[in-house]
């Protein structure tokens, strides 16, 4: 699923080890952001 979708995005060509890995940095910065966000307003939880 998340290969395909770098290709999409990307003019040049990359190998699918190089889509992958895009792609999964993608994934972790956007969780990392949501989750930091969250801390944020919502310390006591933590």
């Amino acid at each position: 699923m998340v290969a395909p979708l770098v290709y999409a995005a990307t003019g040049e060509q990359l190998s699918r080890s190089q889509s992958w890995g895009l792609g999964l940095l993608g994934m972790v910065t956007l969780g990392l952001s949501i989750y930091l966000f969250f801390v944020m307003f919502v310390p006591e939880k933590f």
